[in-house]
């Protein structure tokens, strides 16, 4: 997802006073930084940045920051939240440039029906993003996992997931989701097998 939002240069001072000036007037501070870039301190209207981050919430988002006439294409790196009233108090955003490479994590995005939920097969999802590296043009918004083709038992690992032009820096041994039968009917069936054994004994 690319999103737009306007900014403004503010103060170099970080005083707290400064700053809940800033805020009080509606005003989110910020900084652009990053990629051997000096540090610009600017300011975000509340309403219309926090409208937008609700927006991307979930998704993998470049914001494009339009300052004086330039376009900074950033994603955010570090964002501070009121831990009682939930308002964003400030935000970091890294500086991309073309063709370096960044370490981001991107969310999985499920499809498809599974054909051992037809026979009361529940899908359990283990992992909902995956880190990679890569340039900028290259990050996908998301990463597919089909889901279609799993039975009872069977897995989606990280080492099962392909992306062009990206390292994959997940485990790859981690599972992204599984189909396993309800845990109730799982350990009924475990303790049938073991009365089974018991009298075969």
């Amino acid at each position: 997802m690319r999103l737009k939002v306007a900014a403004e240069l503010r103060n170099k001072q970080n005083k707290k006073s400064y700053l809940k000036t800033l805020r009080k007037n509606g005003k989110i501070p910020a900084v652009i930084y990053g990629q051997g870039d000096k540090p610009t301190l600017i300011t975000l209207k509340e309403n219309v940045f926090t409208k937008l981050y609700k927006k991307s919430i979930g998704e993998f988002t470049f914001f494009d920051i339009e300052l004086n006439g330039e376009t900074f294409r950033t994603i955010i790196r570090e964002k501070q939240i009121d831990p009682v009233k939930r308002n964003i108090l400030h935000v970091d955003f890294l500086n991309l440039h073309a063709g370096v490479p960044i370490d981001v994590k991107i969310p999985f995005k499920f499809i498809g029906d599974p054909i051992g939920a037809k026979l009361g097969g529940v899908v359990e999802v283990n992992e909902r993003f995956i880190h990679i590296r890569a340039i900028p043009k290259n990050i996908p918004d998301d990463v597919v996992v089909d889901l279609s083709g799993m039975n009872i038992g069977d897995s989606i690992h990280i080492r099962d997931i392909k992306i062009e032009n990206a390292e994959i820096f997940s485990n790859l041994n981690d599972s992204i989701v599984s189909l396993n039968l309800p845990r109730g009917e799982d350990e009924e069936e475990e303790a049938a097998e073991e009365e089974v054994e018991e009298t075969t004994e």
